[in-house]
């Protein structure tokens, strides 16, 4: 899943990450966790952004909603600062430390401005 605005774009994915590094099966207590990454537009070519791509502490199985949520969360953290051109590795840690009760929280924000 991905948000893009205008010039920014940060996109959710597995990439088969769990609690203590790579996802393990055998492991009851592990989940998969999603990543978030932080790309810029620069001319025609998306590039990564410096210091923004973090594992969360967020289920893959987070409901779409959710995620869109989530995204819509890291979007505004990150988008003023990206097309800045400022670091953002402070802003990449912080969000990677995100709950589920953080994104409903924000998601009652949201829906009542």
């Amino acid at each position: 899943m991905e948000l893009q605005k205008n010039n920014v774009k940060i996109e959710l994915v597995h990439i088969d990450e769990g609690w203590c590094g790579e996802y393990d099966p055998d492991d009851t207590e592990d989940e998969r966790l999603l990543r978030f990454y932080v790309t810029h537009k620069v001319g025609d070519t998306w590039e990564d952004v410096d210091d923004s791509s973090y594992c969360t502490t967020l289920p893959m199985t987070l409901s779409d909603l959710d995620q869109e949520v989530f995204l819509e969360m890291l979007m505004e953290r990150f988008y003023l600062p990206v097309i800045k051109g400022e670091r953002v590795k402070h802003i990449g840690e912080d969000m990677s430390w995100v709950n589920i009760d953080d994104i409903h929280k924000f998601n009652t924000l949201l829906t009542n401005t």
